[in-house]
């Protein structure tokens, strides 16, 4: 009688732990992921992508833009994210007009590996081969996700119980449980804003550019501009404090390569805006809901001779 009563606490225990999870936390990543392709392939065209992390993906709200415009950033993503969903959109006839291309000075410095098995059903094998010289030796895709599955497992086994335990016992840290808009804004409400005593303070980033995702943007912009969509490159606001992780010779030496890259697009820089304080922030990268609306108004007018 015991072993059944253990086995259904077992069995039950992961859904019910998955539904509160959904309840306090919002959609998971691979649900948000999942929307956002499943959406673009329903759809028409767009005439406007967001693409980039998750600045961008809860910084803009598509619906502050003229026309039909969706957010297609995700948490994480980065250069090579980015470029194969430009690819897809291509092979589905669906790249738009104009493609808004979310920079940072830390865009260039990571290959998660993490990220790859959220994006396994959507992009071709280079995508996960690129992620480590083991990956790079299996040929053939099933081998490769086989990794990924060990991995995921690993994780969910030695993670996802303690987190669904804090969310089954304990309050999230959001004023409301985040929403995924209809257009693929990330609408997360934080309890309460930035301020000196954060806990994620100072701010540590890397500036570094890894070759790999420094090729990955050169075939972005290559392929909006064979394809003869235009291209908006915007640095969202920082607050002071995640300013001062960069010395400012590294961020000069870092315009002056980027605006090597982009001289056909139009860049747009807001990190110093002076219309976002320390309270705009959510957190200490992230604006808040009031101020993400501010600044997708800001950026529709400053590219409204973009409009498609």
């Amino acid at each position: 009688m015991s072993l059944v009563v253990v086995l259904a606490v077992v069995s039950v225990y992961p859904y019910q732990a998955s539904r509160r999870l959904g309840s306090l936390y919002g959609p998971s990543t691979r649900q948000q992921i999942d929307y956002g392709f499943a959406f673009l392939e329903r759809e028409a065209r767009q005439g406007l992508i967001f693409l980039g992390n998750s600045r961008i993906y809860r910084g803009l709200e598509p619906t502050q833009f003229p026309g039909a415009a969706f957010n297609f950033g995700q948490d994480g993503d980065g250069p090579n994210q980015m470029y194969y969903k430009l690819q897809w959109l291509q092979e589905r006839q669906k790249l738009p007009g104009v493609v808004v291309l979310g920079i940072d000075y830390f865009l260039f410095s990571n290959l998660d590996p993490a990220r790859a098995e959220d994006y396994v059903d959507y992009f071709p094998e280079s995508f996960l081969l690129d992620y480590s010289d083991h990956l790079r030796s299996q040929s053939a895709r099933g081998r490769a996700w086989g990794e990924f599955q060990n991995q995921r497992w690993n994780r969910w086994l030695a993670r996802r119980y303690p987190q669904s335990l804090e969310a089954l016992l304990l309050r999230p840290p959001f004023a409301a449980k985040p929403t995924l808009t209809e257009r693929g804004f990330y609408e997360v409400q934080a309890r309460a804003a930035a301020n000196a005593r954060s806990p994620y303070l100072p701010v540590r980033r890397d500036i570094h550019r890894l070759d790999m995702q420094v090729d990955y943007f050169r075939r972005s912009l290559a392929l909006c501009h064979q394809q003869r969509s235009r291209v908006i490159l915007v640095m969202p606001p920082m607050n002071h404090y995640e300013r001062q992780a960069y010395a400012a010779a590294e961020k000069r030496a870092w315009w002056r390569w980027m605006s090597g890259l982009s001289h056909d697009c139009l860049v747009l820089d807001f990190e110093n805006s002076s219309e976002f304080r320390l309270n705009d922030f959510a957190d200490f990268t992230h604006l808040t809901t009031s101020a993400a609306q501010r600044f997708s108004e800001n950026l529709a007018g400053a590219t409204r001779s973009f409009a498609p």
